[in-house]
């Protein structure tokens, strides 16, 4: 199957979209892949894409009706999915798509699209709890790597009070968080509603590394601190009045999600070590080389705000380096222009 797929995938680089559909024909009359619904599912989803793409809007519909029986019916993937634009006005497709939308989600229906309020509902909190927990009980990866001793159904039951204490929907998702940390999985991972973002998620314009042991600024975006001797390499002692270790102990990692010790020092010490709400200033003790100690407080700014100071690195670089070694830098997959190397 693994030869199979990657002929596939060659022929699908090079368009010809015909000759993928032999192959995934040929991959659907195998009864190993009949057996498995995942691996089915994804050659009739493919298959109904490379009809799409050579114009055979009746066997594309047919493979996607195929998926349908199977219980797929995730219409904003294939309406979000530019392989099908060149039979979206085909009446065969609409009719389908029609009657994908007249399916009942049966694991995200409508109940769970409540509306966004300062402090939900209780019962809306405790639900959602409840269904955080099954679906790591039913879908987590990770429990042979936790200790012999870890109990998800107990942790579950023990947060339950903590969820009805919250007076905020802030409040609500930081217990969430702090639950999920306990699964120590980086993958994992609660995340505020759009609604929080400039509540929890600003930053002053600068950047901290944890270097040995030590919390120092990396980068400072803002020409006016650095003129007030806000630079890199001055190392962060406290914020807001609070020793540097306390405070990320205290205040920022019992939230974090991570896999190892130091996937966690990243993200507690150079990821949310200072973020907050935006507008309220964080408060820094710095220290330089030579012990001098200043203290100074930094606007926290959404991230757009803070982008305009920051300069962003070209998209692709390119460059000869000694020993006609070539160097190449793809710095972003938000664009598919690729400049063309300078001639010799």
């Amino acid at each position: 199957m693994e030869a199979r797929e990657r002929e596939r995938k060659a022929l699908w680089a090079a368009k010809d979209y015909a000759g993928a559909a032999r192959l995934l024909e040929q991959a659907l009359a195998d009864p190993a892949v009949r057996r498995l619904p995942s691996v089915q599912s994804g050659a009739l989803y493919n298959l109904a894409c490379a009809y799409a793409l050579t114009g055979d809007t009746a066997k594309a519909v047919g493979r996607l009706r195929e998926l349908l029986k199977l219980g797929f019916h995730n219409v904003p993937t294939i309406e979000k999915d530019t392989d099908f634009d060149f039979i979206r006005g085909d009446p065969r497709y609409l009719a389908l798509i029609a009657e994908m939308k007249s399916i009942p989600d049966f694991w995200d229906g409508p109940a769970w699209k409540s509306p966004y309020q300062p402090d939900i509902p209780e019962n809306d909190k405790i639900a959602g709890l409840s269904r955080f927990w099954s679906e790591v009980k039913y879908n987590f990866a990770w429990f042979e790597h936790l200790p012999p001793d870890f109990d998800w159904d107990a942790l579950y039951l023990s947060y339950i009070p903590k969820v009805r204490a919250t007076r905020s929907t802030l409040e609500y998702y930081r217990v969430l968080q702090e639950l999920c940390a306990r699964l120590k999985d980086a993958h994992t991972s609660v995340n505020f509603p759009s609604a929080l973002a400039s509540e929890v998620y600003a930053a002053p314009p600068v950047s901290t590394r944890f270097i040995e042991g030590r919390v120092l600024l990396a980068e400072v975006w803002d020409p006016v601190l650095k003129q007030g001797g806000i630079v890199p390499g001055l190392e962060v002692v406290a914020i807001d009045g609070v020793p540097v270790k306390q405070y990320a102990a205290e205040r920022v990692a019992p939230y974090q999600s991570a896999s190892t010790a130091q996937g966690l020092d990243i993200t507690t010490f150079e990821i949310a070590l200072l973020l907050g709400k935006a507008g309220v200033e964080v408060g820094l003790t710095l220290r330089a080389a030579d012990g001098r100690m200043t203290e100074c407080s930094l606007p926290r700014m959404t991230g757009r705000a803070a982008s305009a100071l920051r300069p962003r690195p070209p998209d692709f670089e390119f460059k000869m380096l000694p020993g006609n070694i070539a160097y190449v830098a793809l710095n972003t997959f938000g664009t598919a222009a690729v400049p063309a190397p300078p001639s010799k």
